[in-house]
């Protein structure tokens, strides 16, 4: 017989246990099994960057962005201070929690509430078959939610997408396309800086500040657009879809971004294949602590949790305004995380 293919794709699972002896072992073999199957796996020892002093932070975030949690139970559970911890935070978040218990051992209080654990059989392949079957259960629960009809069916990210992206056009944006007045630039492209639309401003005395003063004027190529939005459109087509937008205060940059939200959004609603416009205000972007994809991620609410699936899907529209606006103390420290980004070419394109 022909064993089933547990389909676990895009399921993010974080995985809680008590560091050394049996329980970490049954970690690693879970965490190799559920990616095996598809899934996105959190485990400390791989997910945490060494050095990083926020390594706390990201064990919420972890379980924050995870559509469920595993919980290891073994004879170490009670004693490990930051299992109880994770279990906590676990049930204060609402999270979907599939116990696997390694030993003849009582539940930890946080766990009382859940169902009948798994347990851990003497075949660990069966074991964790068993395991994957269940979080099969939860990730098809996930992604089949029903819309207004009872008989037709949604993903939970287009779900998401959607009441992003009718926010964008009805709420958040919904008198630009009114507005909006074509807004001529010009384009410079150079090796240091791919591609730079200019409107009317000292481009170099910008790119000082920030430490990104080296253009090389030899090989610079340009273009002028008597709409600023058509150089955002022509973007796509192009083998560097990065472009940096410069401009004297008031000249209209945010609102141009916004305009060209709008036309990604209303493309967006119609074709569920169509790219995502991110766009985020940088100028809230204030704490040195916070990593500029957790930034992203929290100002974009319900959506922030697709954000890594949307650029992996390539469907991902990435949007940092205000870049003048982030503190000017931090300003050479945060451009290495916002040039890193930016030329990540998962991305559909980057502004």
């Amino acid at each position: 017989m022909v064993a089933k293919t547990i389909d676990l794709a895009g399921l993010r699972v974080f995985i809680s246990y008590a560091r050394g002896g049996l329980d970490h072992t049954w970690a690693e073999k879970i965490q190799r099994h559920l990616e095996e199957q598809g899934a996105d796996v959190w485990r400390d020892e791989h997910s945490i960057e060494e050095g990083n002093e926020d390594w706390h932070r990201s064990i919420e975030r972890g379980i924050e962005k995870a559509d469920a949690v595993v919980c290891i139970v073994g004879r170490d559970t009670n004693d490990s201070r930051w299992q109880q911890r994770e279990i906590a935070f676990a049930d204060k978040r609402n999270k979907a929690v599939v116990v696997l218990r390694t030993d003849d051992v009582e539940l930890p209080f946080g766990l009382l509430d859940e169902k009948k654990p798994i347990e851990a059989r003497a075949d660990m392949r069966e074991t964790l078959d068993v395991l994957a079957r269940k979080l099969a259960e939860i990730s098809q629960k996930l992604n089949r939610i029903p819309d207004n009809d009872e008989q037709s069916f949604v993903g939970v990210q287009r779900r998401e997408e959607l009441a992003y992206l009718n926010d964008l056009i009805h709420k958040d944006y919904s008198d630009r396309e009114k507005r909006y007045v074509a807004l001529e630039a010009n384009e410079r492209r150079s090796n240091a800086l791919e591609r730079v639309m200019n409107t009317v401003m000292d481009t170099d005395a910008v790119l000082k500040d920030f430490g990104m003063d080296r253009v090389d004027h030899e090989q610079t190529v340009e273009k002028t657009y008597t709409d600023a939005l058509d150089a955002y459109r022509s973007l796509r087509h192009k083998p560097v879809r990065r472009l940096a937008v410069l401009g004297e205060p008031g000249a209209g940059k945010s609102f141009s971004l916004q305009r060209i939200v709008v036309e990604y959004a209303q493309q967006a609603l119609k074709d569920p294949k169509a790219p995502i416009p991110l766009l985020v205000p940088l100028g809230f972007w204030t704490r040195e602590s916070l990593s500029l994809e957790d930034f992203i991620e929290r100002q974009l609410d319900k959506l922030g949790r697709y954000m890594i699936t949307l650029r992996d899907q390539q469907r991902a529209v990435l949007l940092l305004d205000g870049m003048n606006e982030i503190p000017v103390r931090q300003r050479q420290s945060k451009v290495a995380q916002i040039r890193a980004l930016a030329q990540d070419e998962r991305f559909a394109s980057a502004w």
